[in-house]
């Protein structure tokens, strides 16, 4: 019901180019969606509305945390999971900082390699379906990438993917090539991840479909384990860990959106959902390999 009655605000509301004029539009989004939202929907929603746009990405978790603390005030926040908008719309011990999200783009976790990486004829042989995802991602020497899951979504995603696969693949040794939950060596800022696969640092990466680029090659994961159906909803929730004093279990990427109560321009927040959800944004979204759903 939260989610229809955001939509169904942005559908009386007033009009995009008017009212978000002469003030700045701020978004803080899931750092997945960086080149998205910084080279498409950001200078496109600029040049439409006349105003200014102002976006930073990061791990969503992050961000909320960001949010909690007071040290960020955007109008809009685009999280790659919606638990961490739950956070926001039920907090302990004070008011809810939105009054509600709007789901509006599925995603599905892939491997990220490397085109420098030493392993090639290794890639080569996955992507040909000759070698099995649980056997690559247990190369020896291979420098596998994943993000912070203190922090970020895609962090936590990549150790449920990994467990899905043990299982998928009968491999029980396959979640010792993660080491710690924490590993720093395979842990890297979200807003970083992308610029070592892409330099040869990294041999694979863990990253969603939205993150997918001609600089770096994609390894699609198969449905099982990859988080991307709805219809498996009930097999990912057979994978669980603990992060911190936060449980997750598998579930469908989901990206979501909500426009904060206390946000700085309300009406240029309007402007921007309505520009992503109803406006020219959709097609520039969907032409990034966002699958939208709403």
């Amino acid at each position: 019901m939260r989610a229809i009655a955001l939509v169904l605000l942005l559908a009386v509301g007033c009009r995009p180019a008017a009212d978000a004029a002469g003030a700045p539009v701020t978004v803080v989004y899931a750092g997945s969606l960086a080149r998205i939202m910084e080279q498409r929907i950001g200078p496109a929603f600029s040049a439409s509305c006349g105003c200014e746009y102002r976006g930073e990405g990061k791990g969503s978790v992050a961000l909320a945390n960001l949010i909690e603390a007071g040290l960020r005030s955007p109008d809009v926040f685009i999280s790659a999971d919606t638990r961490v908008l739950d956070r926001l719309l039920h907090p302990r011990q004070r008011r809810p900082y939105i009054d509600g999200y709007t789901r509006f783009a599925s995603a599905r976790m892939i491997l990220g390699y490397s085109r420098r990486s030493r392993f090639a004829r290794e890639f080569a042989s996955a992507k040909a379906g000759k070698l099995s995802i649980a056997r690559l991602l247990m190369t020896p020497g291979l420098r596998i990438g994943r993000t912070d899951p203190k922090l970020d979504p895609k962090g936590y995603r990549a150790i449920l993917t990994v467990l899905l696969a043990a299982r998928y693949y009968r491999a029980p040794a396959l979640p010792r090539t993660l080491g710690d939950l924490e590993n720093a060596e395979q842990i890297f800022p979200e807003e970083t991840l992308l610029v070592r696969l892409e330099s040869g640092d990294l041999d694979v990466a863990f990253l969603y479909s939205t993150e997918s680029a001609e600089s770096f090659g994609s390894l699609e994961l198969p449905p099982q384990i990859n988080l991307g159906d709805p219809a498996l909803a009930r097999e990912y929730q057979r994978v669980r860990i603990r992060v911190g004093n936060t449980n997750y279990s598998g579930a469908p990427i989901l990206y979501a959106l909500a426009i904060l109560k206390a946000a700085p321009n309300p009406p240029g927040a309007r402007s921007l959902v309505r520009y992503l959800l109803q406006g020219p944004g959709r097609a520039l979204l969907q032409r990034s390999g966002m699958q939208l759903i709403l």
